[in-house]
């Protein structure tokens, strides 16, 4: 992720609320449920009475509290028939497809007879969302780079490939400045650290200091930030063009993806639509490699070497075990940050003949002494 391997290096108490806010949502996400009810029987029938009513509204609140509270063949029903509601709008067709995925997963080892039906509205349900993404101009596009290979099996992620490569050019001159910013941070960070040993003790005058080095060197330490945002909805419109073309992936394979393997560990994914767990460790440590070689702060040194650490493995937990992403969203971020490394090494990598700027010359306190007069000889 590009914004952590910059932004979260350069502002310490952003990157320390980043991390609580990731935390708080893996603690809700995984921890806190829906409401839950002391007689799920009696809340279930009167579920089943709203629904007979069209009182979709109440029928849906009834069973999602009946799901939350009991882990039985009633609380199967419950949550299935609390997705079949909430699938009746549109927009939240992708929330009823994730909450029917959910039931299946959490009752897979039980044969209630309610699991085989989940299974077939999971993919009627996934078959609809697909018609329905199939009039966006993002989904058109990367259908468009799917069929240039005959839309076989590898044809999906050649197609991630090319749509990411499409994007890097797009922002290439973008990263290159802030490359650059990051590069004029790196040359004049000697400096930064004599300053550092110096004023050691007065941390309000080694603040001051430091901004009176940037200045006198013509290095602005936030010159980096507008490039960054403006790459981000570049980003986010090619995760978004994915996440439409979700349902397409299942079609596709990558290397061990989609292999035989996929039938002996759940690990390996079936298709890029499944989850890929050595996916996402090589996604996790590609995103501490782009860290490593991004400049450090003197000042903050101790604090980003644990960020390098920690962000890292939080997003891996993120997309690999508690939202589950599709491997076909990893594939891309991997991309993403194979390139970056690549770009990142070679603007980052100090020209043969630079050096670092040389601090300002100091006098010697033997210099600042005033010259004793010689003495002049008396005449005879």
């Amino acid at each position: 992720m590009h914004l952590s391997s910059f932004t979260l290096r350069r502002y310490p108490r952003f990157a320390a609320a980043a991390v609580a806010a990731i935390a708080l949502a893996c603690f809700l996400a995984g921890c806190v449920g829906g409401r839950k009810v002391e007689d799920p029987v009696k809340a279930f029938a009167q579920a089943e009475r709203a629904e007979e009513a069209r009182q979709y509204k109440k029928a849906l609140e009834l069973y999602s509290a009946v799901s939350a509270s009991v882990s039985d063949e009633r609380g199967a029903t419950a949550g299935f028939r609390a997705a079949k509601i909430q699938a009746r709008k549109p927009k939240e067709r992708m929330a009823a497809w994730t909450a029917t995925r959910g039931v299946i997963k959490k009752y897979k080892n039980y044969g209630y007879p309610v699991l085989k039906e989940a299974r077939a509205y999971e993919k009627q349900l996934a078959d609809q969302i697909d018609r329905d993404n199939s009039d966006q101009v993002l989904y058109k596009a990367l259908d468009t780079l799917v069929a240039l290979t005959g839309k076989h099996r590898f044809s999906y992620w050649i197609a991630i490939l090319l749509a990411t490569i499409i994007v890097k050019l797009v922002t290439w001159p973008l990263q290159n400045l802030q490359f650059k910013a990051m590069k004029d941070m790196q040359r004049v960070q000697p400096l930064i650290k004599e300053l550092q040993k110096k004023y050691k003790d007065n941390q309000q005058e080694m603040g001051r200091k430091v901004m009176e080095l940037y200045k006198e060197h013509k290095v602005n330490p936030f010159a980096s930030c507008l490039p960054l945002l403006i790459q981000m909805p570049v980003m986010y419109l090619l995760y978004l063009m994915i996440r439409l073309y979700q349902f397409q992936f299942a079609h596709g394979t990558f290397l061990w993806i989609g292999s035989s393997l996929s039938d002996l560990t759940p690990m390996i994914a079936p298709s890029l639509a499944e989850r890929d767990i050595p996916l996402v460790v090589i996604y996790t440590v590609s995103m501490y490699v782009t860290q490593k070689l991004t400049p450090v702060d003197p000042t903050q040194a101790e604090q980003q070497k644990m960020m390098s650490i920690m962000m890292p493995l939080m997003f891996g937990y993120l997309f690999g075990v508690l939202y589950e992403f599709p491997s076909a969203f990893m594939l891309f971020w991997l991309l993403l940050n194979v390139f970056q490394i690549v770009q990142q090494h070679y603007a980052l990598k100090p020209a043969p003949d630079a050096q670092a700027p040389a601090p300002a010359p100091t006098v010697p306190p033997e210099a600042t002494r005033r010259p004793r007069p010689r003495s002049r000889k008396r005449r005879r």
